[in-house]
């Protein structure tokens, strides 16, 4: 078997890993943090947000791990139930756009 030097296999893990997914990644998780944290300050039980909402607690639990792709419909309907902004529409300074 083949010795792998310390750190090494997460390097060449996250090697692996585009920067485009870290952003993903990173802005999923930061969407899911707000929910849980709004959730949590509202005194509100993941069971109680899934019933508002219409969705399987299941699904709930799905959405705050971070890593699940929310529709725009739904970010919208979060945002409307909780009272928060996840979605910035206003756009007052337009930035240079990605290039692909």
């Amino acid at each position: 078997m083949r010795k792998i030097k310390k750190g090494t296999f997460l390097d060449l893990i996250l090697s692996d890993i585009s920067e485009d997914e870290v952003r993903r990644t990173a802005s999923k998780m930061a969407i899911a943090a707000k929910i849980a944290k709004t959730l949590e300050k509202r005194n509100m039980s993941q069971k109680e947000f899934s019933r508002i909402l219409g969705k399987r607690p299941s699904e709930i639990s799905k959405w705050l791990s971070g890593t699940h792709n929310f529709t725009h419909d739904t970010l919208v309907d979060i945002q409307s139930i909780l009272g928060i902004e996840l979605l910035n529409t206003q756009h007052e300074r337009i930035k240079e756009p990605y290039v692909l």
